[in-house]
């Protein structure tokens, strides 16, 4: 008997990285979820399914880190006693129900995603929709055949049962990696003729191809996980060190899922950390210019008189403007658009607020115009106002915007 110790390569490396990678997939429902807020967006299915998920995923990682303190997973079959293996088999059988319902639930996160994203094509739907009832098929059917493996139940991990019947262990978790991967190849290539069909730049349609796509090194470690199972010889005579890797790809495949099934709502946490280093490095950069500007140079202007003007010219403007954004702020929220379907949208504001939304930004640009000037006030502007640009957002969703009516 060898007792599990930190000293142990293998099972050390599976303990490491099972725990590190259910903190990243713990990191990334949070960010979704605050994602989701600060767009104000109500939770839907795709939300409430990652968080099943990785509570599965949670309930499969401490099962596996247990079988490899307790049960000797990782180490050679020498060295594990048959409480051990007993103790691990046991486990095995939490394993394979809650690690399949992880994974289900994390493909039909992604699949309800795609449906709230491409949400004007029909067609899409109808097969986004069939092939999450396939997925729901595959879980509910592998958790049953799972727990009916063995007759008596016992049999699932006690062999010394006379008279006991099983299924071709080997055989099953091979079929149901082979068609795991099959369902998350179809799950990453679904969204991809809806990208492209997109009118985006290529840039941008490239970027938007590798996030949905980073799902591919899912299905290589589901393949990975089949053409370990079809070794039924190691399964026999080593059980505790095909064990070990086994964990290891199946804690790696519902981690990595839940990660990249978040990736894709990243974006407003990742535009707001970007305006806010830009804020900062340009208030930096201006007290850094101010601090380099001569006092000689102030002095003389103040005796020429040009600088007080210019400064009394400059607090003037900035008052005006102050005044535009608080009357923008007073009435942008409720707006009511006048404008149809494809029509620039006005609304009923002092000043002749218009919200002028641009095909392939971001946000609206926000129009003011007295008469006599206009000015743009982009994304800088909105934050003074204490406004998230996903509001904007919004508000031209609703005006169906083409390209033909870009500015």
């Amino acid at each position: 008997m060898a007792p599990f110790s930190p000293k142990m390569h293998f099972p050390t490396a599976i303990l490491v990285v099972n725990s590190v990678g259910l903190a990243l997939a713990f990191l990334a429902v949070v960010l979704r979820l605050w994602a989701r807020r600060m767009r104000r967006v109500t939770m839907r299915l795709s939300d409430f399914s990652i968080i099943v998920a990785w509570l599965f995923a949670f309930a499969l990682v401490l099962s596996e880190n247990y079988t490899v303190t307790k049960g000797g997973v990782g180490q050679h079959q020498s060295t594990v006693t048959l409480d051990e293996l007993s103790f691990s088999l046991k486990q095995f059988v939490v394993i394979g129900e809650v690690g399949t319902l992880a994974i289900t639930f994390v493909k039909i996160s992604a699949l309800d995603l795609f449906i709230s994203i491409f949400q004007s094509n029909q067609r899409f739907h109808q097969v986004a929709y069939i092939l999450m009832g396939i997925v729901c098929c595959y879980g509910i059917s592998y958790t049953i055949v799972s727990l009916a493996a063995c007759r008596p139940f016992a049999a699932q991990w006690d062999k010394t049962i006379p008279g006991y019947k099983c299924i071709d262990t080997s055989a099953y978790y091979m079929s149901q990696c082979v068609i795991g991967a099959v369902l998350d190849c179809l799950v990453v290539a679904l969204p991809m003729p809806m990208v492209w069909g997109l009118r985006l730049k290529l840039s941008k349609k490239i970027a938007l191809t590798a996030i949905f796509g980073l799902g591919i090194f899912i299905c290589a470690i589901s393949i990975g996980r089949a053409v370990l199972n079809s070794k039924s010889h190691y399964m026999a005579t080593d059980f505790p060190s095909y064990a070990g890797v086994a964990v290891l790809l199946g804690a790696l495949e519902a981690n990595l899922s839940i990660v990249n099934a978040c990736l894709p709502l990243f974006q407003p946490i990742l535009t707001n950390l970007a305006q806010k280093l830009r804020s900062s490095f340009s208030r930096s950069f201006l007290s850094r210019s101010s601090a380099l500007t001569p006092s000689g140079s102030h002095e003389s202007e103040k005796a020429r008189g040009g600088f007080g003007t210019s400064a009394k010219r400059h607090r003037l403007a900035d008052d005006d403007e102050d005044d535009k954004l608080r009357r923008l702020h007073d009435h942008l929220y409720p707006v009511s658009a006048t404008g149809g379907s494809g029509q620039r949208g006005s609304f009923d504001v002092p000043g002749a607020v218009e919200l002028a939304p641009r095909v392939g930004e971001q946000t609206a640009f926000v129009e003011v115009s007295d008469g006599t000037s206009s000015r743009n006030f982009d994304l800088e502007d909105l934050e003074r106002l204490k406004l998230e640009p996903y509001s904007a957002i919004a508000v031209t969703k609703a005006w169906n915007v083409t390209r033909s009516d870009a500015r």
